[in-house]
């Protein structure tokens, strides 16, 4: 036995040992790179006696030949590689290397070949693979004229269908390079109209010979020789119909788009034959599918696919064994679908014919539709699905309204996708579809059929809103058969419950035989079982009338939603009213018991909401018959007695509830769409809401939703004062309780706020003095008492909240309104100084603000007062009451990993779970107040009311160092970013700073304590403790001794803690993206002014041609490169010097080409004005604000998440964009800024690996402002002084002149920066600046600032010499194991290489030796030092909130050193 026998034999022993195998293999790895190994593979190709690890072990060997050893082969030996290979493909077969996976493999051999050598040096290849189909397919059996015939032809198929697969699938196509694939593919189709001939001849032999392959031999496998000849034939053409020209498979005749090689030869019909044969019907089917997806030059192709596959398909509807594979039917809908989407719209825009009734080409579009409508009867999901995009095609065509075509199938269209569209009934016992056995074979589980159910409703839709628009009788005569048929068979208990009996039955019948295709539409209806229907007819979530009825919700609202405004006079509109109207009368007569049933119904009549302005006589019926499901109760509750209508929703059952609520929330939306309407029953709306608050029918979260509903329809009330007092009387009860005598007391201290809760302070108390004195609810009536004192609070403030939510008021976003008057009243609101007597005039709620501001900010003191220590640890002492400071359960189970399990309630102790709603219910306070906070920011009347600033920076800044994270991003979202952006110009320098400053200044130091730099105030026993790990996060059960997980696991707990930090620090950088115009809702009012000033100057400068200057004292350049960047809402507003011009929108060139009268002045640019000045107001004018919003920016690039380091980058851009040009920022941007962005690049911490492109771009920007100039230029094209002046792209359209040698230094402080670091010379850093000037890309620049900071890498000892002098353990296979998989690598080295020394591993001697270890420890140290100068800058910067002056330092010195 030869050695690679031997090792061959040893690889593959089960028993043999690891070692031996080991060496095996290594020896096997050696020989298949040795020059002889490819003699010996064709020799044991060639040698029937062969084993098949042998064989396989042969073909590994000739492929590593193929890619190792083909460059460096002179053509003989190429040549006799190639002749080789072809021998052995035709000597396969009989017995030799006939096996699948080896065919496999010969046929990528000789596609590597052909890939290497067609056509250049192997210009015969389609030939010989085709003469080896001539030879091998004909005479007698399946292939050939010598035994194994089969093989040889299979082989020589894969192999030209891998080489056209390399060449133009997506998947496969990169491993050519774009020249050989264009070759390649250009040789092909020369060639192949000579091939594909002999191919159609071989498999028409082969088709006609399938009757005789029982006594046919070859290696292809006995009587399976021509099934897989046809099965490799349809494979590769399926690579080839989607590209080659059509008429060579359609056979149209020459001058019909065809050519020389068409005719009668038509593939199509190849096709056809073989989707009629079960083992060659998907092959065949997919290559129809391809080839009908194509986009057809002529229209007689089109005719030609579809009249050829439409016959074959038709002529397979009767036989039902073809419809069996559910996957054979999807493709199916998928070849007409396909077809529909690529080539209607050409067909009917080019052929008139196809619209003349009679003609060829109406009767194949007829047929085209008859079988997508017989197709829509398969009972496949999947087939649904995919004929959606076809029947969306076909209904969007204009041209087909009116012929009669798609009208009669529409209603059976829509029948079916509403069909489809009732969710099925799934046993979760048996995990099965009892109804629906078509559906167990199709999904393979309940989550599969679900996202395929999405998607199928999300498209239906869609299809059933486009028919409604532009077929809307046919539309409505669907809803007019399909709402009766389901009042008829499951509107009562009784008829419910005979049709689920027959169901259960027919259902019962059908589970035992095969699944089949469905007769006709509608076969869905009554074909489940419905799920438990109990006693008296009710029926449940799985019945049968439940499904159905929440099936039509849907198509109902998107129908009625798309039809298309009635015309008054247009009889076809009067008729399509009145039928409109039929249906809602029939649904109004339907009398409805059930609770689901009601849900439904419900929703059904909200359908209808567009149409009530037409039935205003039977509006009132459908608001009246909603008030009565408001106050719906189970038949058990009739007549019984409650004392409040908190103690009735204890006893409604969850249907009960849910019918109330779906009632009031469709009162709601029928009166926000016809406000107008329901404004003549605003006086009965009252008294019947007044009338359910009285009788305790309402319940806490009805009520908001009651008086949202009346403020809807309020809006509609055109005299202001009216308007004005209706919304005063609306919450006037609301308002008494709120400045009532109780609730003053309980909002003045903590204490009494807490006695709303049932906590309360006695003498020792019912505890004991070693429990605080609190005493605690301990009986039912206790706990009830305090629900519902609580639940009063959150009534009132959701009453507020409801009112300042729905009711219209002019704002701040209207600036961009269409409606004049309305953007001229949120211009005032912007731009001037109001006072409330003014606002009142504007915004009727304001009165009403006045009087509940003060209540508002004493509830958020006494809020954020029990986080203070005293406070705080007086409740964490006592074992009830530290539940007030505590996450509640669902806090906690959305943070923890999967997994994280609910607390036992049985451990919770006296009072039951009572203890467990305190969390939520102050939860439910704080997020309430919050909100009501931020709409007094929108409504302005936070800046005008008197004392508020000052109770506000009482309220919001006092506690809030002792506040837990949980509740910081709430604020910050509430009130921080709307109180920002929504302040009005003339406040900013008298509102902003008192709170802003502060407000930034406690989040840095919140956010750098919580990432690790605490130092001595965040250690154990410091001021800060509370925040490194968030404050209090415990739970229902007591603290473990000696622990603090409170219950939860250690990973867990520690979860919790990591989502709190990112949630407050995301929170946070989010809000000065915000405050900075990069986020939020300024954005799209931004945008929206953008377009209107774009639109408007490119009107103007088709009227007028404008003449654009090229160098800094081109003023209409200036005010064209504005205009420009304005267009982007990233840099839009920006207020910096980038212009030509001058200063933002107030440049020098805007001003004179008004005057001029060059452009015209631009449309109402209020939004632009506003950011402008809030912005440079942030970042440069006010020290208090600026000094915390750096240090914030360079606190980003330490505090470890990625997703706020990343907008941190994007703040810092904005803010260079708004000042870095201004010289009193020049030591925040050039000094303390630059330094840390190099100095994050050099640490290369985890956090900051995938973004350090981001970082060394910013740094980039920073030194080419200060040091080199704009773009590497100090001009732009001469004129003006100096790059200052010279616009940010060389002054607008001027040419461009050769950059000058030497840069205009505004600062030097990055040039400090650089040269302080060890490795780089004032040599280095100047070679870097010239290369920078010699260039305009940005990009470039990047390039040679980060080669210069990876020189201070290789200084440090982290460069790429020392990771490969590690010996063995550096590199081969042990440097791949040490890079972990989906890591980022560091831009400043070299692979992985680099990247283990930057962790301390793999070379330079590993572990803590490594240089890189070192460096990265010394990157980590820095990080915490610098955390330690962010907490006391920001101590000291908060401290100064009681001072005149704000900040004690400017931006010339951020840390006060």
């Amino acid at each position: 036995m030869d050695p690679v026998s031997e090792a061959l034999r040893t690889a593959h022993a089960p028993t043999a040992h690891e070692p031996l195998r080991a060496q095996a293999l290594q020896f096997l790895d050696d020989f298949k790179e040795s020059e002889n190994s490819g003699e010996w593979a064709f020799h044991t190709l060639r040698t029937p006696s062969a084993p098949a690890e042998a064989r396989h072990f042969a073909l590994q060997c000739l492929a590593s030949l193929l890619h190792s050893r083909w460059k460096g082969w002179d053509g003989p030996v190429r040549r006799q590689f190639r002749v080789a290979v072809m021998e052995l493909v035709t000597a396969t077969g009989a017995g030799i290397n006939g096996e699948v996976f080896l065919r496999e493999r010969i046929g990528l051999l000789v596609s590597g070949v052909g890939e290497k050598e067609y056509p250049p040096q192997w210009p015969e290849m389609l030939n010989d693979l085709a003469t080896i189909w001539d030879i091998g397919g004909g005479g007698r059996g399946v292939g050939g004229g010598r035994e194994g015939g089969a093989t040889p032809i299979i082989i020589a198929l894969l192999a030209l269908r891998n080489m056209a697969e390399d060449c133009v699938d997506s998947d496969f196509n990169n491993v050519l390079s774009t020249t050989r694939r264009t070759e390649i593919l250009r040789s092909l189709n020369t060639e192949l109209p000579q091939v594909l001939p002999r191919l159609y001849a071989l498999m028409a032999r082969t088709y006609e010979g399938r009757g005789r392959e029982e006594g046919g031999g070859g290696g292809g496998g006995g009587r399976g020789g021509g099934v897989d000849i046809l099965k490799a034939a349809l494979q590769t053409l399926k690579r080839f119909v989607v590209w080659i020209p059509p008429e060579l498979l359609l056979g149209a005749a020459e001058g019909q788009g065809g050519r020389e090689g068409g005719g009668t030869m038509s593939f199509v019909d190849v096709f056809g034959f073989l989707m009629a044969e079960e083992s060659t019907r998907q092959d065949a089917v997919e290559c129809l599918r391809d080839l009908g997806g194509r986009k057809y030059e002529y229209c007689e192709h089109i005719k030609v696919y579809l009249e050829k596959m439409s016959g074959a398909v038709m002529a397979l509807i009767p036989q039902g064994e073809a419809w069996r594979s559910l996957t054979f039917g999807e493709t199916v809908c998928q070849v007409l679908a396909g077809f529909l989407m690529a080539n209607l719209e050409k067909w009917l825009g080019e052929e008139k014919e196809v619209l003349r009734a009679g003609t060829r080409e109406y009767e194949l579009l007829v047929r085209c539709l008859q079988l997508m409508a017989e197709l829509l009867k398969l009972p496949s999901y999947r087939a649904a699905v995919a004929l959606l995009p076809g029947w969306a095609a076909v209904l969007k065509q204009e041209k087909l309204r009116g012929l009669g075509l798609l009208e009669p199938l529409l209603p059976m269209v829509m029948t079916a996708y509403c069909d489809k569209s009732v969710k099925l009934s799934f046993d979760e016992e048996s995990g099965s579809f009892p109804e629906n056995p078509v559906a167990d074979e199709e999904f393979i589980d309940l989550e599969e059929y679900l996202a395929l159910l999405s998607t199928l409703k999300a498209n239906a839709m869609t299809l059933m809103r486009t028919a409604a628009e532009l077929y809307p009788t046919q539309a409505i005569d669907f809803l007019k058969e399909r709402l009766p048929c389901l009042i008829r068979r499951f509107g009562t208990p009784e008829s419910a419950a005979a049709c689920t009996t027959a169901a259960a039955t027919a259902a019962g019948a059908a589970s035992k035989s095969a699944a089949a295709p469905a007769s006709g539409p509608g076969t869905a209806i009554g074909a489940g079982i419905g799920v438990a229907a109990v006693a008296g007819g009710w029926v449940t979530v799985q019945s049968e009338a439940y499904r159905q009825f929440e099936g039509l919700v849907n198509p109902l609202d998107r129908i009625l939603g798309g039809i298309p405004e009635p015309q008054q006079g247009n009889e076809v509109d009067v008729a399509l009213v009145q039928n409109v109207g039929w249906l809602l009368t029939v649904l109004l007569e339907w009398r409805v018991t059930d609770p689901l049933l009601l849900y439904c119904h419900c929703l059904l009549l909200e359908g209808f909401k567009r149409f009530y302005r037409y039935f205003d006589r039977q509006l009132w019926t459908v608001l009246e018959r909603l008030f009565t499901y408001m106050e719906y109760r189970d038949p058990a509750l009739a007549g019984q007695v409650f004392p409040n209508a908190s103690q009735l929703m204890k006893h409604l059952s969850p249907e009960a509830v849910q019918v109330r609520r779906r009632g009031s929330n469709s009162l709601t939306e029928i009166c926000n769409t016809v406000p107008d309407i329901v404004v003549p029953f605003l006086g009965e709306l009252c008294t019947r809401c007044r009338a359910l608050m009285v009788k305790g029918e309402v319940s806490d979260s009805q009520r908001p939703m009651l008086i949202e509903m009346l403020v809807v329809v309020a809006n509609a009330i055109a005299d202001p004062v009216q308007r004005m007092t209706f919304v005063g009387e609306l919450v006037a009860d609301s308002e008494g309780y709120w400045e009532s005598a109780a609730t003053c007391q309980a909002l003045a201290s903590v204490p009494a706020f807490l006695q709303l809760f049932g906590v309360g302070v006695g003498e020792g108390g019912r505890e004991g003095g070693a429990q605080g004195g609190l005493h605690m609810p301990q009986t039912a009536e206790e706990w009830d008492e305090a629900h519902d004192r609580t639940h009063a609070l959150l009534g009132a403030l959701n009453t507020f909240l409801g009112v300042t939510r729905r009711l219209k008021v002019p704002q701040q976003d209207d600036i961009s309104s269409k409606d004049p008057t309305l953007a001229g009243i949120a211009r005032v609101l912007i731009c001037d100084s109001l006072s409330l007597e003014e606002l009142v005039h504007i915004n009727p709620f304001v009165p009403v603000w006045v009087r509940i501001l003060p209540n508002l900010l004493a509830l958020l003191r006494v809020l954020h007062g029990m986080w203070t220590p005293d406070v705080r640890r007086e409740l964490l002492s006592h074992p009830h009451a530290r539940h007030l400071l505590s996450l509640n359960d669902d806090e906690v189970l959305s943070r923890v990993k999967a997994g994280g399990a609910r607390p036992p309630q049985a451990t919770v102790g006296v009072g039951g779970n009572q203890y467990r709603k305190w969390p939520t219910w102050l939860n439910q306070i704080r997020q309430s107040a919050y909100q009501l906070l931020e709409k007094a920011c929108h409504h302005k009347v936070i800046y005008y009311h008197p004392a508020t600033l000052l109770a506000m920076r009482e309220t919001v800044l006092g506690p809030l160092v002792w506040m837990d994270h949980r509740h910081v991003p709430w604020l910050i979202k509430n009130f921080l970013e709307p109180y920002i952006v929504n302040c009005p110009r003339p406040l900013f320098a008298s509102h902003l700073p008192p709170i802003v400053g502060p407000f930034l200044s406690h989040m840095v130091v919140r956010c750098s304590v919580t990432w690790g730099g605490g130092g001595r105030e965040g250690g154990p026993g410091g001021e800060l403790e509370h925040l490194v790990e968030g404050g209090t996060v415990v739970l229902t059960e007591g603290l473990r001794e000696g622990g603090r997980e409170g219950g939860l696991s250690v990973e867990d707990y520690e979860t919790i803690v990591d989502k709190l930090r990112r949630e407050v620090t995301r929170a946070f950088i989010e809000a000065l993206q915000a405050a900075l115009a990069l986020r939020g809702g300024m954005i799209q009012a931004l945008v929206e002014s953008n377009k209107a000033v774009h639109h408007q100057q490119q009107t103007a400068k088709a009227a007028h041609v404008l003449t654009i200057g090229g160098g800094g004292g081109g003023r209409d350049g200036g005010r064209d490169v504005q205009s420009q960047q304005l267009y982007h809402s990233s840099s839009a507003g920006g207020g910096g010097e980038e212009g030509g011009g001058g200063k933002g929108g107030e440049g020098e060139g805007g001003g004179e080409a008004g005057v001029n009268g060059k452009c015209p002045p631009p449309p109402c640019t209020a939004v632009k004005e506003f950011v402008d000045a809030l912005t440079r107001f942030l970042v440069v004018d006010s020290d208090a604000c600026a000094v915390p919003l750096f240090l914030s920016v360079i606190g980003a690039l330490c505090w470890q998440d990625q997703h706020s380091c990343r907008r941190a980058v994007h703040v810092a851009q904005r803010m260079l964009e708004i000042g870095g040009k201004e010289p009193k920022l020049y030591s925040a941007f050039g000094l303390e800024l630059f330094k840390e962005l190099v100095g994050a690049v050099l640490a290369e911490q985890a956090w900051v690996l995938g973004m350090q492109n981001d970082l060394v771009a910013l740094a980039t920007e920073i030194y080419r402002g200060m040091v080199i100039g704009e773009n590497g230029t100090l001009g732009g094209g001469g004129g003006g002084e100096g790059g200052r002046e010279g616009g940010s792209a060389g002054g607008g359209g001027g040419p461009r002149v050769s950059p000058r040698r030497t840069a205009l230094v505004a600062c030097e402080l990055p040039r400090q920066v650089l040269l302080g670091l060890p490795g780089l010379t004032p040599a280095i850093v100047g070679e870097m600046e010239e290369r920078m000037l010699r260039t305009h890309q940005s990009k470039e620049q990047r390039e040679f600032l980060k080669e210069t900071l990876k020189i201070v890498v290789e200084t440090r000892g982290g460069g790429k010499k020392e990771g490969r002098g590690g010996g063995k353990e550096g590199g081969g296979r042990k440097k791949c194991e040490s890079t972990p998989v989906g890591k980022e690598e560091s831009i400043l080295r070299g692979g992985a290489t680099g990247r283990e020394v930057g962790r301390g591993g793999g070379g330079g001697g590993g572990g803590e030796g490594g240089a890189g270890g070192g460096r990265g420890r010394s990157g980590s140290m820095e990080m915490s030092e610098l955390q330690a100068k962010l907490i006391r800058r920001g101590q000291a910067l908060q401290a100064q909130r009681e001072e005149v002056e704000l900040c004690a330092a400017s931006v010339a010195n951020l840390f006060g050193e």
